[in-house]
């Protein structure tokens, strides 16, 4: 963190399917090929159920068990990077509750577990609530990012929370500094995707970061897209799809873009041929820095938060 601004990075994935090991391999490259830059992140964000796919096919087989695996190595990337990981969500299975929920875990740059987050709303048109369980509460965490330059005493406070996919279309996220959310969010439906983001993101007043999947599983071709908007509904960066005929070109590998701040851009060829139809298919890393002043701006200039009436919106 520098200038009131943090940095964050999106692991755009194109899930090896039922194969956390593989899927671990390439979290783990990417995160290393990120934090080898000039320009480091502050915060690291993972797709929905990045362990075994979006699925509800033999979980019982191949989830995590009370996370012990996944927090672990999230657990030594964030402690040996400094850097906070967003850990998207997988597919787990709590043992005392006897229950499979789609998870996200939080880690800080010590590598501590600063919350967890599971599903609340889960899509029923893909027969998710038959396997998992819902969870039944959001979280938000309040934290502080310190200046990357020890003599420098600055420090900005953040409050963010984590949602995953099918919550996005329940606008209930009030007074967040940042929106985070992972997916796995299919082609059909990508401009569903996009504008209830910028919605959110405008309704709200403040950022969302938001990292969908890519490739294919089960059926379902995931439309990629992940999206960096601003509390204007301004879209900072934007992932490509995996149907795009652009895709290969739109590497930038410079870290400095003056005034809008840190932005840079990775497609990376998914080894061993894996396509979509015709296409080949990639994977992508975008990371660009989000000025808190914009939100102090916005927040100024349109008091929509002190013109709430809550007590007008109960409703069925």
């Amino acid at each position: 963190m520098k200038q009131n601004n943090v940095i964050v990075c999106i692991i755009q994935l194109s899930v090896v399917p039922y194969n956390f090991e593989a899927n671990k391999k390439k979290v783990k490259k990417y995160i290393e090929k990120v934090m080898s830059r000039p320009q480091k992140p502050d915060i690291i964000v993972l797709p929905e159920m990045w362990n075994i796919g979006f699925t509800i096919n033999m979980v019982d087989q191949y989830c995590d068990k009370d996370g012990v695996e996944t927090q672990q190595f999230l657990k030594e990337l964030s402690s040996q990077y400094k850097v906070m990981i967003i850990g998207g969500s997988i597919a787990n299975y709590d043992t005392q509750k006897k229950i499979y929920q789609n998870l996200n875990m939080t880690m800080d740059g010590e590598g501590q577990c600063l919350s967890t987050y599971a599903k609340v709303h889960l899509f029923s048109p893909s027969k998710e609530h038959t396997v998992f369980t819902r969870g039944n509460q959001y979280k938000v965490v309040s934290t502080t990012f310190h200046s990357e330059d020890n003599n420098d005493p600055e420090k900005l406070d953040c409050i963010f929370s984590n949602v995953i996919c099918y919550d996005i279309r329940f606008p209930e996220f009030i007074r967040l500094d940042i929106l985070f959310v992972s997916a796995a969010w299919p082609y059909p439906r990508l401009q569903h995707w996009r504008h209830l983001l910028i919605a959110r993101a405008i309704e709200n007043q403040c950022f969302v970061v938001a990292v969908n999947n890519c490739g294919e599983m089960d059926g379902l071709t995931f439309c990629g897209h992940s999206l960096v908007i601003d509390p204007w509904g301004e879209v900072l960066m934007e992932g490509n799809g995996p149907l795009d005929d652009a895709f290969i070109n739109n590497n930038s590998n410079d870290d400095d873009h003056g005034d809008h701040g840190v932005q840079y851009r990775e497609i990376i060829e998914v080894e061993g041929g894996q396509r979509i139809g015709i296409y080949p298919c990639f994977d992508e890393i975008l990371m660009t820095s989000l000025s808190f002043d914009i939100l102090k701006d916005i927040r100024q200039r349109i008091c929509v938060f002190n013109d709430r009436y809550p007590e007008v919106y109960h409703c069925n």
